[in-house]
């Protein structure tokens, strides 16, 4: 019956092939036009090649979305590739203005944006997905190149600006946020992080030359910061934050570099901190030059530029390059491999790792006796002990320099929970290549205390010849 079956089966797909197809003689019968109520995988299947593609589409959206529509001056890493089961789907990205420039290094796409933008440009970053098989699809987001990082000292209206100033107490830049010190309606309050700041604008005011408005949106409506003086006080004055077009305005110093707004009395007034305060707050000009003032000035969108000090903290995380070769189907310790591996070690120390996990022997993590070895150390057997081969660390070691890593986090020796027994180490004996020591060898076990004090004194021996033992 089964053969029967087949034999139909077969029948059918010639007929359907040949329904398609001109014949160099004539039949003497009529062919049935055969439509197939399946496909054929053989044939392929363009459904299955556009499912996967619009997974990928959805999956891109969702790992840039939080993205769309920021402002940044700085470069950026854009992905290259997308795996889907083991299927490799490439991405190239575009820009509709020349100001973006992309360049493919160490297989992701570095953006060059340009930092001295004198106006704000908005564009669009398309990303075209491809599959194995050609089929395409695109994504589209939006970016903002914001004005030039630094202190604005020409304004124009109708720019987006931060708001911040040096402060001298925090010891730390900071930005006007859009909200109230405690509810204070005459302090403006401030933060740290660029990323919670909003962006500020002039507005300019007809009839008075060099006059600008001060605002921010909020809920899509044009809220002004309002400067007036406070009563009884000729030396400070007052915030307001409105949503009703104010009567007042500022102009701005060239001698000071910041807005200033001047009363009908002739006062004149700016917004800044000041000493111990942490808030912003509007004070007479005459402290503006006093060693504990810190006005607040304009600047470029993309924020203050900071240059941050080294680093001194060590840090370092598991590093898991085992999984990275069965993620990408990859043999390990091939060219292939190490160079993900390179990949990762970069990602890793732009994240703040300057220290990387590395296993001179099997991981504790995978320790059991058929687990696959995982080890730096190439490993051989002698009538007089063992002999260790260092290539594949010394390419490893190479890695780390190229990305940046400092130092090395050496794989731990014995099993986790009160190391009580040997890791796993394999090695060559007798000519071939086997396990020699794995969770049922105890910590203690002669065998393997001999193998540590070889493995350990032939490590900081190879270290100490590359000039890396103090890493």
């Amino acid at each position: 019956m089964k053969r029967l079956l087949s034999l139909i089966v077969v029948l059918v797909i010639v007929l359907g092939a040949m329904t398609s197809c001109d014949l160099p003689f004539d039949l003497p019968f009529d062919l049935p036009d055969i439509k197939l109520p399946f496909d054929i995988p053989f044939f392929g299947n363009d459904q299955d090649d556009e499912t996967d593609i619009n997974e990928m589409v959805k999956e891109l959206k969702d790992m840039y979305e939080d993205d769309n529509g920021s402002s940044t001056a700085n470069d950026f890493e854009l992905i290259a590739q997308m795996n889907l089961e083991g299927t490799l789907f490439s991405i190239t990205w575009t820009a509709d203005t020349e100001l973006i420039k992309f360049e493919l290094v160490d297989g992701l796409w570095v953006v060059d944006v340009p930092e001295d933008a004198k106006e704000q440009v908005t564009y669009k970053l398309t990303a075209t997905i491809t599959s194995p098989k050609g089929q395409t699809a695109t994504v589209e987001f939006t970016r903002i190149i914001p004005v030039a990082f630094g202190m604005i000292t020409n304004p124009v209206a109708g720019q987006a600006y931060k708001f911040a100033l040096l402060h001298g107490n925090e010891k730390a830049v900071v930005y006007f946020d859009g909200g109230n010190y405690n509810n204070y309606a005459w302090y403006l309050s401030y933060t740290t992080d660029p990323l919670s700041a909003v962006d500020v604008y002039l507005e300019t005011v007809e009839g008075v030359e060099g006059g600008y408005r001060l605002y921010f949106m909020k809920d899509g409506e044009k809220t002004y910061i309002r400067a007036y003086p406070r009563d009884g006080d000729s030396t400070k004055g007052t915030l307001e934050m409105t949503t009703t077009v104010p009567t007042e305005c500022y102009t701005y110093s060239t001698e000071h570099n910041t807005l200033v707004y001047t009363s009908t009395s002739g006062e004149q007034f700016y917004l800044g901190s000041s000493g111990n305060y942490k808030s912003i707050s509007c004070s007479a000009i005459s402290y503006i030059d006093d060693a504990t003032s810190y006005p607040a000035r304009l600047y470029g969108a993309g924020g203050v530029k900071e240059e941050l000090p080294e680093q001194e903290l060590i840090f370092t995380q598991w590093f898991h390059h085992d999984c990275l070769a069965n993620y990408y189907r990859v043999k390990k310790w091939s060219d292939e491999h190490f160079e993900i591996i390179e990949k990762f070690a970069k990602c890793a120390k732009k994240n703040g790792i300057n220290m990387l996990f590395t296993p001179i022997i099997t991981p504790p993590l995978d320790n059991a006796a058929d687990t696959r070895d995982l080890q730096l150390a190439d490993v051989t057997v002698t009538d007089s002990g063992y002999e260790f081969g260092w290539d594949k660390l010394d390419r490893w070691i190479d890695i780390c320099d190229r990305v940046g890593i400092e130092k090395f986090e050496i794989g731990h020796l014995f099993t986790q929970g009160g190391a009580a027994y040997a890791t796993k180490v394999s090695g060559v004996k007798n000519g071939v290549y086997q396990r020699l020591f794995a969770k049922d060898v105890p910590c203690d076990d002669p065998e393997y205390v001999r193998f540590l004090r070889a493995l350990l004194t032939s490590l900081i021996a190879h270290m100490r010849a590359r000039g890396d033992d103090k890493r």
